[in-house]
């Protein structure tokens, strides 16, 4: 009996270590400007809201809204 409360507490530390891999798992993150069409290829993460962090702000020709955002898992 104690070596199958053993293997659900390994079971349970698997599970709370694969969710935090999931959570700080960083993204390549594609941004490509519509105005200007510069790319710019940058590291990230995503946010408890579903977004990309990645600390970009604004295009060389001052754009900051209308950019278009792919990320694939690294």
């Amino acid at each position: 009996m104690r070596s199958w409360v053993k293997i659900v507490g390994v079971r349970n530390i698997k599970t709370e270590v694969s969710l935090l891999l999931k959570i700080k798992q960083r993204f390549k993150v594609t941004v490509r400007c519509n105005k200007c069409g510069e790319k710019y290829i940058l590291r990230g993460k995503r946010t408890s809201e579903g977004q990309f962090e990645t600390g970009f702000k604004r295009c060389i020709c001052g754009n900051e809204e209308h950019l278009e955002v792919d990320a694939n898992p690294e």
